[in-house]
């Protein structure tokens, strides 16, 4: 699990970022729980929009 701030990043750096990310199979890991009660606090639940 992973969290990202930047303060007035702007969409074109987010997506550029969250491109680059996900270009590179080695920056990443999707992963998933047979039993949600098992996962990590915070699994599966929504960030708060700020």
């Amino acid at each position: 699990l992973a969290a990202y701030s930047a303060y007035r990043s702007g969409h074109a750096l987010n997506n550029r970022l969250l491109r680059a990310l996900l270009a590179d199979p080695a920056a990443h890991e999707t992963v998933s729980f047979d039993d949600e009660a098992l996962a990590p606090r915070g699994f599966a639940e929504l960030a708060p929009a700020w």
